[in-house]
């Protein structure tokens, strides 16, 4: 397993159906563009990946807007009780905040 792995869901489970990526060493998963990732490629891979991941994942969802697409996001990939913990930098506490 490489240590860096960049691409998008589509590709990721092409990968991983070939068994040319294998997810039980997996530590940390990224999202960025979280909000658009549904958008673009569809819930059905995403829903894929999500099942596969092994447990103790962190899982770091990066987006611009807080929109229906992260809560779909987190339904998928916070499972058994897990509570996301989101950052609004938007927010008025996140403006008065000097470090995160």
């Amino acid at each position: 397993l490489p240590d860096i792995v960049i691409a998008t869901s589509t590709r990721a489970n092409q990968w991983v159906n070939n068994e040319s990526l294998k997810l039980d060493a997996l530590q940390h998963l990224i999202i960025d563009e979280a909000d658009l990732v549904i958008s673009y490629d569809g819930e059905e891979y995403l829903q894929s990946l999500a099942a596969l991941l092994p447990p103790g994942v962190q899982k770091l969802m990066m987006s611009a807007t807080l929109t229906e697409e992260i809560d779909t996001l987190k339904t998928l990939f916070f499972v058994d009780g897990e509570e996301p913990e989101v950052l609004d930098l938007s927010s008025e506490e996140a403006k008065e905040q000097t470090t995160l």
